[in-house]
């Protein structure tokens, strides 16, 4: 599970902000949306983040995303040099521009908490550091500062290796690339975190076809599509082989279009490459009649954005249920239905749908959930900007002095008590003043 997640001196954030996901002294709602660790840590299920537009929402987001595909994608030399274009520091002040970004994650993998971080830019890592803690005290398994790599007595893996890691690879990356036993572990621990699923309609899809492992999965998707009351009786989804225009284009280029093609081939049809062909069967009645006649076929590009969106996010949640992974989504309410999100964040408060404590984490503009007070008030964070224009991050619990569990969150919030409100003049008065 994510304990903390640490960024600085990116986009918007000049200083140094920590998103936390341990828990507060408060026990509010403490068995819901609390899970307590085996080192006794307790840790958060869930976290919204609010913030006006430009507050560094999506920095935050793009950050976490930017340093784990920076892991995950550097032994690919072009894939290493598109990655390293996203590394932008805070542009606004003189002092941050030739500085480089900072990023770390702590969290807990197999009862092991792990500290890993790396302060880059776009030519070269400046640092990077692995820790461990196998007991209460903390293990260093491995610091670097440019090109002097320390390899810790605990981290027998790296030794040798040092020499064959190039100034803009990171060390965690080489040591798994060489089946490192520690290094990957906590690079398959990266490999799982999902971030902003829903730019992909295809997982969904996958899991749908893949009929010897996620049976159980496969019923759990078309009962959400029942219970999202979509008006969709059935789901149809073929493989459907790739033009070989496309597989010459896959060969031969290196990008993000690239990318999003070979995550959308099946595995195991390597001699002859599909993709899923998906259509949703809407019920056809005759003019007068109550119970339908035939089911008509509509292709899934077809359908409406909501039922795109929720389809492209039903697959990777259920999948994060099912292996107790982080995912993370950057304007959770984006084309869905208030209570369709609602929903989608009480499966990963419950116990009965989230026995192996997946977690969730997203952005949005919702005060519903304020209102409701379905999160405690630690969950609950806030982004705002400082007179330079960088972004700062704190929690409802910040206030917890002056805030009572029983205010009114969204009233507050909307009033500009947790941040400054934007000052938006009336545009239908002063636009062509």
């Amino acid at each position: 599970m994510l304990l903390e997640f640490l960024v600085e001196n990116f986009r918007s954030f000049k200083n140094e902000v920590v998103l936390s996901m341990v828990a507060s002294y408060d026990k509010t709602s403490e068995s819901d949306n609390v899970v307590k660790l085996c080192n006794g840590t307790r840790v958060l299920k869930s976290a919204a983040i609010y913030g006006y537009n430009a507050t560094g929402k999506s920095n935050l987001i793009k950050a976490l995303n930017v340093f784990l595909s920076y892991i995950l994608t550097s032994q690919d030399n072009n894939e290493n040099e598109e990655q390293k274009r996203n590394i932008l520091p805070f542009l606004f002040n003189t002092e941050t521009i030739d500085k480089p970004s900072t990023f770390q994650i702590v969290f807990v993998h197999e009862a092991i908490q792990y500290r890993y971080g790396i302060s880059m830019d776009q030519k070269r890592i400046h640092s990077e550091w692995l820790y461990a803690s196998y007991s209460s005290r903390e293990s260093k398994l491995f610091s670097r500062n440019k090109d002097e790599i320390v390899i810790g007595r605990k981290f027998p893996e790296g030794k040798k290796l040092a020499k064959n890691t190039r100034k803009d690879v990171p060390f965690l990356s080489v040591v798994s690339y060489l089946n490192g036993e520690t290094s990957s572990k906590i690079f398959n621990w990266i490999k799982n975190v999902q971030i902003d699923p829903s730019r992909n309609i295809h997982p969904t899809s996958k899991l749908l076809l893949d009929e010897s492992k996620n049976r159980p999965e496969q019923l759990a998707v078309r009962r959400m599509i029942e219970l999202a009351d979509l008006k969709i009786s059935t789901i149809e989804v073929k493989e459907e082989n790739v033009p070989y225009a496309i597989l010459d284009f896959i060969i031969n280029n290196k990008n993000n279009t690239k990318r999003v093609i070979e995550n959308d081939l099946i595995e195991g049809h390597e001699d002859n490459p599909s993709i899923p062909k998906t259509r949703m069967g809407h019920k056809v009645f005759d003019k007068d009649s109550v119970k339908p006649t035939s089911t008509s076929y509509l292709d899934l590009t077809e359908e409406s954005q909501g039922t795109k969106r929720i389809y492209s996010l039903i697959g990777p949640i259920l999948l994060s249920l099912k292996n107790g992974t982080l995912m993370v989504i950057d304007e959770i309410e984006r084309s869905l239905h208030p209570e369709l999100m609602k929903q989608i964040i009480a499966m990963y408060q419950s116990k009965k749908t989230n026995p192996n404590h997946a977690q969730l984490i997203f952005t949005t503009h919702d005060t519903t959930i304020l209102r409701d007070k379905n999160l405690r008030r630690d969950q609950i964070w806030f982004l705002d900007k400082d007179h330079q224009g960088s972004s700062i991050l704190f929690s409802l619990f910040d206030f917890s002095e002056h805030v009572r569990k029983d205010a009114s969150w969204e009233k507050d919030y909307l009033d500009g008590r947790y941040t400054m409100s934007p000052k938006i003049k009336n545009l239908a008065q002063n636009l062509y003043k």
